[in-house]
């Protein structure tokens, strides 16, 4: 198994955010953004994943982790609602928002959430320097990962009426820059889910990243109606 998860419970509401990580980055590094959506209420589920599955060179890795951790996700969801809980919402962050992007498409009980950065992974990971020279050394190119994951990176999205989603990007991002996103928002929009863009000013993919991290709290409340 390549990824590992950890809850924290709240018994303040009965909504329950899940929350992935970017690549690289494990839980225990994101305790105080986790927390801060704790202390609002929030039951939060966490998932990081293992490096492995972008470092050894076997695009099939994503691809088993991805679904396997939604798969995590819908019995998650099946214990809560037998729980009472009955409201489940998302924050993904980079490669965890290629993830929540997977789960929207195919967990229908995802209403709400935050996407925080996102676009064409292969491109995303022929862009990361360190990552292009290993793939370049191990003989795989962004076409090969791009027809490895084209079903993740292009889920069918059915009926999401109802669904708010927002999606926080910078044209100044260089991995995953704002210009290139459009594509990925359609069809959830064509699908009828309300789809917004926060755009920022930030220079680089991290800390474009980190800023959607320190403002989760707020951007929650931007797309959670209660």
């Amino acid at each position: 198994m390549y990824y590992n998860y950890k809850t924290y419970p709240s018994t303040n509401s009965k909504s329950v955010i899940f929350f992935a990580a970017p690549f690289g980055i494990k839980i225990k590094q994101l305790n105080w953004a986790i927390k801060s959506l704790q202390k609002e209420g929030y039951t939060v589920v966490a998932y990081d994943a293992d490096d492995k599955i972008l470092t050894l060179g076997k695009p099939e890795l994503l691809e088993e982790t991805v679904r396997n951790i939604a798969v995590d996700i819908k019995d998650q969801i099946d214990a809560y609602k037998s729980g009472g809980y009955t409201d489940f919402g998302f924050f993904g962050s980079s490669l965890g928002a290629f993830l929540m992007y997977y789960c929207v498409a195919t967990i229908p009980e995802l209403k709400w959430g935050v996407l925080n950065t996102g676009g064409d992974a292969a491109e995303a990971v022929w862009r990361h320097p360190e990552l292009r020279k290993l793939h370049q050394k191990l003989g795989t190119d962004p076409d090969f990962i791009a027809r490895a994951w084209r079903k993740l990176q292009y889920p069918r999205f059915k009926n999401m009426r109802g669904k708010r989603i927002l999606f926080v990007s910078s044209n100044f991002d260089f991995v995953l820059p704002r210009s290139e996103i459009d594509p990925f928002l359609e069809p959830m929009r064509q699908a009828g889910a309300k789809v917004e863009v926060m755009e920022v000013n930030i220079w680089g993919h991290n800390l474009t990243v980190l800023f959607g991290l320190i403002q989760a709290k707020k951007l929650i409340k931007e797309v959670h109606q209660v």
